[in-house]
């Protein structure tokens, strides 16, 4: 009905045809000019009409907010939780239909769709990005996981709104998105597993109230090793959230409140095309995705999304070195309570077997501390290498407006882990490089 109306305001196009033939070749020229732009306006108010209110291109819209550029955390965390073992399984083992239906288990789990309704479900889809090269450090199936939105219907007049090429440009953005949102939640889990190596080194304490043994001997030196990996989780947990807060705060949700609002005041189809492109172009920019034609900046911007892919897998790397603390200082802690039941049952039995009860377990030997003070450090050079390199290799149009939005600021050089894991002499030299690029400023 909607198109028969537009068809009807232009019957009179046919007579003012017939008209013009008794104009001449300007005047009839001038009527056709006028009659290509009154059909435009007609057909493309109505097109516009059918998109916004019959195509629901709003609610497609906040979707695509949500689900694909990541603004539910609930669907992320779920997400995550379920799909982790799948995704970081090499790329040729990526299973797509396997991941589909994790994204439909955690948009049901956070209460985005009803059972059985599947309007939701088959929007959202899992979406392969194809990027140039990979390492073999990083070459797992986060790397090239993506979510993009796709319509029910192929034809569907909202299609020229999200066309294929917009959606390959969002499918990009959510795949970097995810790997900053993997990163945060690596580190919360890594926070958890230091308290629970704290919780096991307060039970040997307890013991040494209890049965007199000398805990501190037993640890050695892992003390001073928890707080270097809490200010390594700490430096590495503040860029991941910083930059993350950067792109939600300062690129998308400016960006897309400034294309909601033009769009709700835009007259034809080509304002409405013209405000969602130029709030993908900002998105696309901000997030390290964009691919100019400019040979340079196509560069810079491949550059600093490859660095940042580099320093995002080597922040989630953090938890390596603390799962191997975790795994000693547990397995030390739990054989000690259990020579120490044994001590106390053969107290209370009145047996003193004294080969058995005075063979106590093993302390926590230097060189296992060394070795994973050596990973970590090693891990904190690949880390802090890569960051650096993503700063340097910021798009130059960037650069002249954000170099003074990166604030660094040095932690304390006399902090006792450094002397710890590097000695005395490299202590300061060591500290110094301990940079936290902290603070994405105002933008200019």
């Amino acid at each position: 009905q909607e198109w028969n109306d537009a068809v009807v305001q232009l019957q009179h196009a046919g007579q003012l045809t017939r008209v013009g033939l008794d104009f001449s070749a300007e005047q009839r020229m001038s009527i056709l000019s006028q009659l290509i732009q009154e059909s435009k306006q007609v057909m493309g108010e109505k097109l516009l009409h059918v998109i916004r209110e019959k195509e629901h291109m709003f609610e497609h819209l906040e979707n695509i907010k949500r689900y694909v550029l990541l603004s539910k955390g609930d669907f992320v965390r779920i997400f995550i939780d379920l799909a982790d073992e799948d995704l970081s399984v090499p790329v040729e083992s990526y299973s797509e239909y396997t991941l589909q239906g994790h994204v439909e288990k955690a948009l049901q789990t956070c209460g985005a769709v009803d059972i059985g309704d599947r309007g939701l479900l088959d929007n959202i889809k899992v979406q392969r990005v194809q990027e140039h090269q990979y390492t073999a450090a990083t070459d797992i199936g986060w790397n090239v996981f993506g979510l993009g939105y796709a319509l029910a219907r192929e034809d569907s007049p909202a299609a020229v709104l999200l066309d294929p090429a917009s959606m390959n440009t969002y499918g990009e953005i959510s795949s970097i998105l995810w790997s900053m949102k993997r990163a945060e939640h690596i580190s919360g889990l890594t926070w958890h597993r230091l308290d629970a190596i704290s919780r096991d080194l307060n039970r040997l304490r307890s013991m040494e109230r209890e049965y007199g043994i000398d805990a501190a001997s037993i640890v050695g030196a892992v003390p001073l090793l928890m707080r270097y990996l809490h200010a390594l989780r700490a430096e590495i947990s503040q860029f991941v959230n910083t930059l993350q807060s950067h792109i939600v705060y300062r690129v998308i949700e400016p960006a897309w409140k400034k294309m909601l609002s033009d769009m709700m005041v835009a007259k034809d189809l080509d304002g409405l095309l013209e405000s969602h492109a130029a709030a993908l172009k900002k998105i696309s920019k901000g997030t390290f995705t964009d691919r100019k034609k400019t040979k340079s900046v196509t560069s810079d911007s491949n550059e600093s999304r490859a660095t940042l892919r580099a320093a995002l897998g080597a922040a989630m790397d953090v938890h390596i070195p603390v799962e191997n603390l975790s795994a000693t200082v547990g397995d030390t802690v739990d054989a000690h309570c259990r020579h120490l039941a044994k001590v106390r049952e053969s107290e209370r039995l009145g047996i003193w077997n004294e080969d058995e009860v005075r063979q106590s377990p093993p302390s926590i030997s230097e060189e296992t501390v060394e070795e994973i003070k050596r990973s970590a450090v090693q891990l904190y050079g690949i880390f802090s290498r890569h960051r650096d390199m993503f700063f340097a290799n910021l798009p130059a149009s960037m650069k002249k407006t954000s170099v003074d939005e990166f604030v660094p600021y040095i932690r304390d050089c006399n902090c006792s882990q450094y002397e710890l894991l590097l000695g005395k002499e490299n202590a300061k030299d060591a500290s110094s490089d301990f940079l936290i690029w902290s603070i994405w400023g105002k933008s200019k």
